[in-house]
């Protein structure tokens, strides 16, 4: 029979094994932030320096001023040519990209036409930002 103390014991467990649980996670996070940090400041020096393109430079140079973001590049709110360029660039390796994945996928897959799907979504929304000069 499970007593009160039985019980209390248990639950004192079950603390001190989410507290290491959460440490170790905490531990994990902290490690995957700065690895973060230090490949997003490896590319931000890598563009500094015109390795990505004239754009990517020019970009960054925007980047470190605070007039724009790697998220607004990307999500196609800064409507800067060199924003534009790059989102361009970016969308035509995808495409490239995709063909050699679609080359070894089952087309049947949900995985594969929901990423189909996607893709000409992405493309019918480059192409209007396009037509409409943005």
């Amino acid at each position: 029979m499970t007593t009160v103390r039985d019980f209390m014991a248990l639950m004192g467990d079950l603390e001190r094994n989410l507290k290491e649980q959460r440490r170790q996670f905490e531990e994990q996070k902290r490690d995957i932030d700065r690895e973060m940090a230090e490949r997003s400041e490896e590319r931000a020096q890598q563009r500094r320096a015109g390795e990505c393109g004239r754009a990517w430079q020019v970009l960054q140079q925007r980047i470190d001023m605070g007039k724009t973001t790697e998220r607004d590049i990307v999500y196609g709110f800064d409507k800067s040519p060199e924003a534009k360029e790059v989102r361009d660039t970016a969308a035509k390796n995808m495409a490239i990209y995709r063909k050699k994945m679609l080359a070894d996928d089952d087309p049947d897959s949900p995985l594969v036409i929901a990423r189909d799907r996607l893709a000409e979504e992405q493309a019918k929304l480059h192409r209007m930002e396009r037509e409409a000069g943005l």
